[in-house]
């Protein structure tokens, strides 16, 4: 039962950090001071980092159990949302929203 709550939490999560994009977007285009239309790579940039995510995840998940993988994947998410704020070029931007 708990394994279950603690996933659907999650995924609630997941959903509200993917969301939080468009919204933000402004704010990380006066931090990385650039303009709006260029910093909108970051839904591409998102988007391929999520592909390759899921690529190698599945990958990994074929070769080992499930738990700890997602376990990991959601650290890594959360260190990458902990470091947008500190990032202030487009590129270390865009590497650190490519991890979630």
């Amino acid at each position: 039962m708990i394994p279950t709550v603690a996933y659907f939490i999650v995924f609630i999560l997941l959903g509200i950090v993917t969301a939080s994009l468009g919204p933000t977007l402004p704010f990380l285009a006066e931090q990385t001071a650039r303009e709006l239309s260029e910093v909108s790579i970051l839904f591409t940039m998102r988007s391929l980092g999520y592909m390759l995510g899921s690529f190698l995840g599945g990958r990994l998940y074929d070769r080992f159990r499930g738990h700890p993988i997602r376990a990991a994947a959601l650290l890594a998410i959360g260190a990458s949302l902990l470091l947008v704020p500190f990032s202030t070029t487009q590129w270390t931007l865009i590497a650190v929203l490519s991890i979630t």
